[in-house]
């Protein structure tokens, strides 16, 4: 398991877990309450794995962005799409 420290456009400080699979397990931070609430994430992860049972709609969604779903939580609607080069680019309350 290994941690990485991200920012937001605002500078508020997220930390993105990589579990022993290689799988994103939790982005911690200040996310928006708001439904439906987007927000950019800089920082770069090491290689990591696809999550399991994303929705269909949550990866036509990311597609249609030109993004691959990197993290996904059904227990609390996040989702975080990447751009393939191990960034996060966006995070959204969204399952």
């Amino acid at each position: 398991m290994s941690s990485h420290a991200f920012t937001d456009a605002e500078g508020q400080a997220f930390e993105v877990t990589i579990g022993v699979t290689g799988e994103i397990t939790d982005v911690v931070g200040p996310w928006p309450d708001t439904p439906s609430a987007e927000f950019a994430l800089r920082g770069v992860l090491p290689p990591h794995t696809t999550p399991a049972g994303v929705p269909d709609s949550v990866r036509e969604t990311a597609l249609a962005r030109g993004l691959e779903v990197c993290f996904y939580d059904a227990v609390n609607c996040r989702t975080c799409f990447c751009d393939g080069t191990g960034r996060i680019v966006r995070c959204a309350n969204m399952c």
